[in-house]
């Protein structure tokens, strides 16, 4: 976005810390059928797993945005789409184990599609009078599909919530929920599934698939809890945002016998990607995309977790997934990083992303905005933030 005159731009990297991948859901139990539900690997890492995902087709696979954006800090001219090439789905018909599977469960990527209004970090400028003005929050659009070089045989298909399924299963879940209700009170209305860490301090990758039932926790008072005090909204913009759907724990443990540390069941590192499904109706609603970066790391009895809401992005899936032919191009980036690669330096403007002499950027060390939250997911020695990041 270029600009003659420029305010003061604030932008906050919404996580920041590197984290190793193959972690999953914390006080999950053992899911043995993986029906639709794929891991995400590098080919150039031999198959490291990444993230999770769903299949949706014999050739599409619906996974997180930020599982195949690299980049770091608050220079969006830094972030790129990580190339088909180096990617796979490892797809695990009647395999709920990653490591029994064989060669025949791999599946190279051909084609890597992400949202067009993907956001990394959060964005807010001030003008001459200090007032703050959001532009973005981070993680938002955190949606991407995988086209397959081969069909996957005898695959599951996950089975979206489309924007009608939404309606009524929201006003479901809102109504499930009580404010007065204790942890163990809540009522377990959805399951999230992932490979991802089982343990809060994010210190026990797991090679079986795990699930949990957690609860729905209404958009508003996800809205008080994320983001009431921040100077601008870090991660979701309103009471009534339309984007992404907040999950709270169901159970709480203490840390360690001799602690007063408590956590819950939740998703955790090596989540991102996978699915958020109703359990009154088995539709998959939301993308793993993000948690409160906390003590223990997962788990929080009171910061929600977040997830991507699929029913807000069902028509954008749909024009991929039922047309004739995958896309002409095999990489196709979001807006904001088209934007930063057609940005001139020569410009004396506010550069979303650059710091030059007119812009002056917030680091993690300041206030404002959500900073505490890091990526389900994780890439690899590459310091990511955002579910993985620095």
């Amino acid at each position: 976005m270029k600009r003659t005159t420029c305010n003061k731009l604030i932008a906050l990297a919404v996580a920041a810390f590197s984290v190793q991948s193959t972690q999953a859901i914390v006080l999950g139990d053992e899911q043995t059928d993986p029906v639709d539900r794929v891991t995400l690997r590098a080919s150039n890492m031999a198959e490291f797993p990444l993230c999770g995902g769903t299949m949706l087709t014999e050739q599409w696979v619906l996974t997180a945005a930020h599982c195949v954006v690299m980049g770091q800090g608050t220079n969006e001219a830094t972030y790129y789409v990580t190339p088909p090439g180096e990617l796979s789905v490892n797809v695990n018909v009647n395999v709920y184990e990653l490591n029994s599977a064989g060669l025949d469960n791999f599946y190279p990527v051909s084609h890597v599609v992400v949202h067009p209004d993907y956001t990394r970090i959060s964005k807010a400028e001030t003008d001459s009078n200090g007032n703050v003005k959001p532009i973005q929050t981070g993680l938002d659009s955190d949606i991407a599909l995988l086209y397959l070089t081969r069909p996957v045989a005898n695959a599951s298909f996950a089975d979206l919530a489309s924007k009608v399924d939404m309606e009524s299963i929201e006003a479901r879940l809102v109504a499930d929920w009580n404010d007065n209700y204790l942890t163990n009170q809540r009522v377990e209305n959805v399951q999230v599934f992932g490979w991802g860490t089982t343990q809060p301090d994010a210190s026990e990758p797991s090679n079986t698939l795990k699930t949990t039932i957690s609860t729905f926790l209404p958009i508003d008072k996800c809205y008080e809890r994320l983001e009431i005090g921040s100077s601008f909204p870090g991660i979701i913009d309103s009471r009534d945002n339309q984007t992404k759907i907040c999950t709270l724990p169901t159970q709480n443990h203490v840390l360690e016998p001799d602690s007063h540390t408590q956590y819950g069941n939740s998703a955790c590192k090596g989540d991102s990607g996978g699915p958020l499904v109703d359990v009154a109706t088995g539709k998959q609603i939301g993308i793993v995309s993000g948690g409160p970066l906390i003590l223990p790391t997962c788990g929080s009895l009171t910061i929600p977790s977040f997830y991507t809401k699929v029913s807000h992005y069902y028509d954008w899936v749909q024009s991929y997934i039922t047309a004739d032919a995958p896309p002409s191009r095999y990489i196709i980036a979001p807006n904001f990083i088209k934007s930063a690669n057609n940005e001139s330096g020569d410009n004396k403007e506010c550069h979303d992303g650059i710091a030059t002499n007119n812009c002056d950027f917030k680091g993690s060390d300041d206030e404002g905005g959500s900073l505490g939250f890091w990526l389900l997911g994780l890439f690899v020695p590459l310091f990511l933030w955002r579910k993985r990041e620095v």
